[in-house]
């Protein structure tokens, strides 16, 4: 449709509630019409304009609070701070003399406290922290609380609320950890930023084996869910999240990128949420961490990433391997390695002409970047271990 057919049936139907009284755009001759289309465009501009704005301030925000984080955690921990990544969470009390490291990847839990080297009180410790639920763990992630403060301020009506959260009492770290095995305990001393030392004791219980396992199973039925609601494929799904985060519910990095799925908000969040939300706003830390509300946002967007970026490829299996590679790099960047340019619809046309694997294979050799060829293969790989999980 184009601008003069809407704009004369937004009129018509203004028209027909408002009792036939004629409006402005009724009486305007063709010249005075396009100038009125053209006032429209700019209305259209400037808002396109001030929301970019607010999501460029949101992002600059985001990565000033990690850094302010980072120098907030130094002046107890020192050298020693350690900040949550995509595969580690890391909780503090609200002093910082007190914290659980939970590497989600080599399968850790780890609790480590400043002037406590008492090993049953630090066994009382990581039993606590064991047996919490998902709300209670959620009160030590200051560094999330954080930046999602910030990233709210500075985007302000741009940036979604928290979401819904949801209201389970189940241990969330305890089902994971391998209860028989007896954990390791020692003492260390760091250094404060202030020059004082400080005696660090540190007890570490190692995951069970199968624990990335037990994780996919837990978020299978969000992933079965969405996947049929969306169109995509319940074990791409998993192995996503399994590569972005090792299902890591809280994970953030500075890119900046949150949750299971690892959500960028101002590029793939805000496609995603206006699709399912039909409202024009990046999704909140708070929302990614929330992992029904990541799952959706995550399933959403792999849905538009092969119907709308990547519709052109006419093979589905050749458009899921462009899929995940634009996942994690852009569909614009998974069209220079057919073209050198970032035309999608021009690529398609060479793609159009390759069977699946030469199109996987040609990912392989030429995307632009090293990480993203890993993560294609990686991706691809662990995709066939899910497939009892259920279908798409």
């Amino acid at each position: 449709m184009n601008r003069r057919t809407l704009l004369t049936g937004l009129s018509a139907a203004t028209l027909l509630t408002a009792g036939a009284r004629p409006g402005r755009a009724d009486l305007l001759d063709d010249d005075s019409f396009e100038s009125f289309g053209e006032e429209i465009d700019k209305e259209f501009e400037a808002f396109d304009a001030r929301m970019d704005a607010r999501f460029a301030a949101m992002d600059r925000a985001i990565d000033q609070a990690f850094k302010a984080m980072k120098r907030d955690l130094q002046k107890r921990w020192g050298e020693a701070a350690k900040m949550p990544s995509k595969h580690t969470w890391v909780g503090y009390t609200d002093d910082r003399g007190r914290r659980v490291i939970v590497d989600y990847e080599d399968g850790t839990i780890t609790v480590e406290a400043q002037e406590t080297t008492d090993r049953d009180a630090l066994k009382r410790t990581l039993n606590e922290t064991l047996g919490a639920s998902s709300r209670e763990l959620d009160q030590q992630d200051v560094v999330g609380d954080y930046v999602d403060r910030k990233a709210r301020e500075a985007g302000d009506k741009a940036v979604s609320g928290g979401g819904q959260k949801a209201a389970s009492r189940e241990a969330e770290l305890g089902r994971l950890a391998d209860k028989d095995a007896e954990p390791d305990f020692d003492t260390r001393t760091v250094t404060d930023s202030k020059g004082r030392q400080h005696k660090v004791g540190r007890v570490t219980i190692p995951m069970l084996p199968d624990h990335k396992r037990l994780s996919a199973e837990r978020v299978a039925p969000l992933a079965k869910a969405y996947a049929r609601k969306y169109m995509v494929d319940t074990a791409l799904l998993l192995s996503i999240m399994k590569n972005e985060s090792s299902f890591n519910p809280r994970a953030q990095s500075h890119i900046p990128a949150f949750g299971l799925m690892q959500i960028v908000p101002a590029t793939g969040g805000r496609d995603a949420y206006k699709f399912v939300k039909g409202k024009d706003r990046a999704p909140s830390p708070e929302y990614l961490f929330e992992p029904e509300q990541n799952v959706e946002l995550g399933s959403a967007y792999l849905h538009i990433l092969m119907a709308r970026y990547l519709e052109p490829v006419r093979d589905r299996e050749s458009r899921e391997y462009c899929a995940i590679a634009a996942y994690n790099t852009g569909a614009g960047n998974v069209a220079k390695t057919f073209t050198g340019d970032t035309n999608v619809s021009a690529a398609a046309r060479q793609i159009n002409r390759m069977n699946p694997q030469q199109v996987y294979h040609r990912l392989r050799a030429d995307l632009p970047y090293a990480e993203t060829k890993h993560y294609l293969k990686r991706v691809v790989r662990d995709r066939r271990r899910y497939r009892d999980m259920g279908p798409g």
